[in-house]
């Protein structure tokens, strides 16, 4: 484990700013002199840090899985961006807007509750795609108002996958996906573990352009999980649902 800190804090070395490399640093330092048995001390909560991103998942894991115990109907949305080399920082702005409009459909904004939305960049071998998973908590009575709308998850797919090409201007096919979940408490702690805890997910587990992008996803003002509705406002928590 820390032969493979020591080469992420390499990479970080050339993408932070000193000042947050050196706080990451610090906090590498201390998690290694942890688990040599030295007490540990304090923790940086930095997203760009490998030892703190991993327990920040955790923690961001057991937030969402633990609102979502309150909802039964569950839908699962992905958009994917295009594939690039460079300039993904601006793919990702665009995406983050065309979400907003994909949201907006008639057919997801009147079953719509909530809805946690992350944020990621896949690379594989020089090429990157940034793309958007997203949680949406709907009305249990869902499938009855797309009946009333004469539409289903099938229609639907297809809509969102045209939307998406127009907004994006891409000719690239399967871009997006609209399933439901299921209602078990296990397929709610599966779809969360995916989003939170797979190990490929994981700062340790990224080699150096996966670094490079994910840092792009958590600069600044960027947030990887951001929450809309129910999912973001507690006192909205047990409001009962009308269709």
């Amino acid at each position: 484990m820390e032969k493979i800190l020591i080469k992420e804090l390499e990479i970080l070395e050339k993408e932070l700013n000193k000042k947050d490399f050196e706080i990451v640093l610090e906090c590498v330092n201390n998690y290694i002199l942890n688990r040599n048995g030295v007490e540990m001390r304090r923790k940086c909560d930095k997203r760009c840090c490998p030892v703190c991103s991993t327990r920040l998942k955790i923690q961001e894991y057991k937030k969402i899985l633990k609102k979502l115990e309150e909802y039964n109907s569950i839908l699962f949305l992905t958009l994917n961006g295009k594939n690039l080399t460079e300039n993904y920082e601006k793919e990702l702005k665009k995406i983050k807007s065309q979400f907003n409009k994909i949201k907006k459909l008639k057919e997801l904004d009147k079953i719509t509750l909530g809805y946690v939305r992350v944020v990621e960049i896949k690379g594989d071998n020089g090429i990157f795609k940034p793309h958007i998973h997203t949680i949406l908590v709907v009305k249990d009575g869902y499938k009855m108002i797309w009946s009333r709308q004469k539409t289903g998850i099938k229609e639907i797919r297809k809509k969102i996958e045209k939307k998406w090409g127009e907004y994006n201007g891409n000719g690239e096919k399967n871009l997006t996906d609209l399933r439901a979940v299921g209602k078990t408490k296990k397929d709610k702690e599966n779809l969360v573990r995916y989003l939170t805890g797979n190990l490929e997910k994981q700062m340790f587990n990224m080699n150096e352009s996966e670094i490079r992008a994910y840092l792009k996803t958590v600069k600044g003002t960027n947030r990887v999980y951001s929450y809309g509705g129910v999912m973001r406002n507690k006192k909205r928590l047990k409001k009962v649902q009308k269709l």
